[in-house]
């Protein structure tokens, strides 16, 4: 089954906002942007906890709230573990 398309804005406004707790950790969800082009979808974003993380995901276009969120919790658990996220300032 093809996955659903979810626009650049409403991802915006699922993840803007969110709360992730990942081990001991919360981090606070700042978006900047969601940028789609024709094979890929950028997310810019802040991560706001114990330390500060400015990260840019990349995703697939068709990707959504849950693809973003698993990204970004399996990157604050082990950076090693994807390359959804592409660059970070600490």
């Amino acid at each position: 089954m093809p996955a659903t398309r979810v626009t650049p804005d409403r991802l915006f406004e699922f993840l803007d906002g969110q709360r992730l707790s990942v081990g001991d950790g919360d981090w606070f969800v700042v978006v900047y942007g969601v940028i789609d082009d024709q094979e890929r979808r950028w997310v810019q974003l802040v991560l706001d906890g114990e330390r500060l993380q400015i990260v840019t995901l990349k995703l697939a276009p068709t990707d959504g709230l849950d693809r973003a969120v698993q990204s970004l919790a399996m990157w604050l658990a082990d950076p090693t573990t994807t390359d959804s996220v592409l660059a970070h300032v600490a």
